[in-house]
């Protein structure tokens, strides 16, 4: 677990935690070279399947390195610190997916 003001990867400090799910953690992050936000994912090791979070972890990075579409995020860096993958992809402002598909399932029901 990384904590608020961290420094990782030797360059992004650790702002706040986004998102804690059942696979992951992703929190927003500052590039201290470039001065921009970021996004730092990495697993959420609790013992349990532990090594399908990393296989999983893995892939997505990998499928992020090779896709660029303005509405999927940019994959900036991978990397490892005390046996733990990091991915760091672009911040972008907004709701995050779950959020959208709630409210946009809720307005549908208002007028069904």
């Amino acid at each position: 677990m990384v904590e608020q003001g961290e420094i990782v990867g030797h360059e992004y400090k650790i702002e706040r935690e986004i998102y804690k799910g059942g696979m992951g953690v992703v929190c927003l992050c500052t590039d201290i070279a470039e001065k921009k936000e970021r996004v730092v994912k990495y697993p959420l090791f609790n013992g349990r399947n532990d090594d399908i979070k990393l296989e999983k972890l893995k892939v997505e990075a990998e499928i992020l390195k090779t896709v660029s579409h303005p509405y999927i995020v940019k994959y900036i860096d991978p990397f490892k610190e005390k046996n733990m993958l990091y991915i760091i992809t672009e911040y972008i402002k907004g709701r995050d997916m779950k959020t959208l598909f709630i409210l946009e399932n809720v307005h549908k029901n208002e007028y069904t």
